[in-house]
């Protein structure tokens, strides 16, 4: 599994066109909606998903282009609609070293406004973990 996260848009053409593997972006957000250096244009996240990868949205302000879980849940639609359900995640980016917008004991917040959107419990379940699972198993011995 190569995660793409912290890479630049050069290295990523680099790593999808020299690799089958199966690539990841752990932490990020999307430039539809936060145009920053750090989130992914559309382009990678089709050529993620055609890889059976998965999309992890960060729970950072400056990936997310604002402060409230409604700004993170637009950008878990945005991949959604774009790529499919199994190919997003939360991708938290919570490890004591940045202020995030979301703590863990916000997660059930943050499922309630899927839930609002119209996410089902299933989709539900795999933003908040299963498609991590699902390719880990897939790619790991």
């Amino acid at each position: 599994i190569i995660d793409l996260s912290h890479a630049s848009e050069a290295l990523m053409d680099d790593i999808l066109n020299s690799t089958t593997s199966v690539v990841i972006m752990s932490h990020t957000g999307v430039r539809a909606l936060c145009d920053t250096v750090r989130n992914l244009d559309d382009k990678y996240l089709k050529l993620i998903a055609q890889r059976g990868g998965v999309v992890g949205i960060c729970f950072l302000e400056d990936c997310a282009c604002g402060t409230s879980i409604g700004h993170i849940v637009q950008h878990i639609k945005h991949v959604n609609s774009t790529v499919g359900i199994d190919h997003v995640s939360i991708g938290s980016d919570m490890d004591g070293g940045v202020a995030s917008i979301l703590n863990a004991r916000d997660l059930p917040h943050l499922t309630v406004e899927l839930k609002r959107e119209g996410f089902s419990m299933e989709d539900i379940a795999k933003i908040m973990g299963g498609n991590v699972l699902r390719v880990l198993k897939q790619a790991l011995p």
